[in-house]
């Protein structure tokens, strides 16, 4: 990977400029949970608006990834894209120098949605560049540190949020300021490589006759349906980033009604709690040989299931301490480590059974299809966790994953489904 790094220039290029727009995006993140927990009025909604922000922007895969497949000029549209960031960025600025308040919230929240969906649809891009500029047996290494400096530009842009937050005495507006200047960098990096990426992104090289958007989606999950259950395998496994995506944004609401959880505050709970999970998504992504090689796919989704169930009840259990938050720290972080090790996996299975031509259509359309069990369970166990109460709503969480580990034990598998359970699928 790091010789893969050194000698490409394009994808140093690349990678470079993705850090430093994944710097802004995760440090904007955790700062805008805090920004949200401050509001007089309704915090527990906005805490809770803030984290299904989190997916939101995820569910225009398919949207995104149909036009990302249309551009013509790679190069004009990243630029452009930074551009409208920086300018997205300026406004949420000068929005945190006003008073607090709902309305003011749920602007800011929509420019930083905008400025999400704009981060996905360059993401696609690049990708794209990738498969234009790489060789095909170098693909792998790419996306593995590709995913793995995403993961640790998230552990750092949080951990450094909450920090400058901190050092800062609550200046939102200057924690946005540099959010800003994060993606005027990643442009200026992209900038100094145009002409490198203006010669291998003509419009003759990437442009690609394509039916409407409406019939990709089709072809999509038509294609995923005649490869030997690959749909089947999907559906099971957006049932577990249905309850393992709502995690976070549970524990970003609980905590907040259970100070007996807290680390000295709020800010630097919520900083460990997603320094857990994404730490261990990172150990779980990157350690491709450890003891779980050989473990079947379903049986990993029957430890993540396991892990959800005992985290939910230590959150539900009345009896809370800084002991508690300990264990659920290490919950979490095992909990990570499990969903670190599907991905991979699964983004292997796609890559080698679906065909190049419909790659692109059947990427977005998994994401989406993935991504879209995240919020969906996250508002709904939200729901009842603002209605019914902290304690309930783990309950009724912790009985949903129950439910998943029962069904990972008596659902009759066919056998093909064993050629994708393991590492070297």
């Amino acid at each position: 990977m790091i010789n893969l790094y050194i000698k490409k220039s394009v994808f140093r290029t690349l990678i470079d400029a993705s850090v430093f727009n994944n710097l802004g995006n995760y440090l904007y993140l955790i700062v805008f949970i805090i920004y949200a927990a401050q509001l007089t009025e309704n915090s527990s909604l906005a805490v809770s608006l803030a984290s299904l922000g989190l997916f939101i922007p995820s569910l225009s895969g398919i949207l995104t990834g149909y036009y990302a497949d249309q551009v013509t000029h790679p190069y004009r549209r990243l630029v452009r894209i930074k551009l409208i960031q920086i300018g997205l960025f300026a406004m949420i600025t000068v929005g945190m120098l006003l008073p607090k308040g709902i309305v003011l919230f749920l602007s800011l929240w929509l420019l930083g949605m905008t400025s999400d969906i704009l981060g996905n649809f360059s993401g696609l891009i690049v990708i794209k560049l990738f498969k234009l500029t790489l060789a095909p047996q170098n693909m792998n290494s790419a996306f593995s540190l590709s995913q793995g400096l995403a993961n640790l530009t998230d552990i750092f842009g949080q951990a450094l949020g909450a920090g400058l937050l901190t050092l800062l005495h609550q200046q939102f507006a200057l924690i946005a300021l540099l959010n800003l200047l994060t993606f005027l960098v990643s442009m200026i990096i992209l900038h100094h490589a145009k002409n490198q990426l203006v010669d291998i992104t003509s419009p003759t090289s990437v442009t690609v006759q394509r039916p409407q958007f409406g019939m990709t989606t089709k072809l999509a999950a038509k294609s995923l349906a005649n490869y030997h259950g690959l749909l089947t395998l999907i559906i099971l496994l957006t049932i577990a980033n249905l309850l393992s995506g709502s995690i976070e944004a549970l524990q970003n609401v609980a905590l907040l009604k259970t100070p007996e959880l807290w680390l000295n505050h709020y800010g630097m709970t919520l900083v460990c709690f997603n320094v857990a999970f994404t730490g261990g998504l990172l150990v779980g992504t990157l350690s491709a040989n450890d003891f779980l090689r050989h473990f079947k796919l379903i049986w990993i989704c029957l430890l993540l299931g396991i892990a959800m169930t005992i985290f939910a009840l230590l959150f539900a259990d009345p009896v809370l301490s800084k002991i508690t938050t300990c264990i659920l720290l290490m919950v979490a972080f095992s909990i990570a480590f499990l969903a670190g090790k599907i991905g991979p996996r699964l983004s292997a299975l796609v890559v080698n059974q679906v065909k190049a031509s419909q790659l692109s259509e059947t990427i977005g359309f998994i994401n989406t299809l993935l991504t879209l069990g995240a919020p969906l369970g996250a508002g709904s166990f939200l729901y009842l966790m603002n209605q019914l109460g902290i304690q309930i709503g783990w309950l009724i969480f912790a009985g949903s994953s129950a439910v998943f580990v029962v069904a990972t034990l008596i659902l009759p598998f066919k056998n093909r489904f064993h050629l994708y359970s393991r590492h070297n699928a």
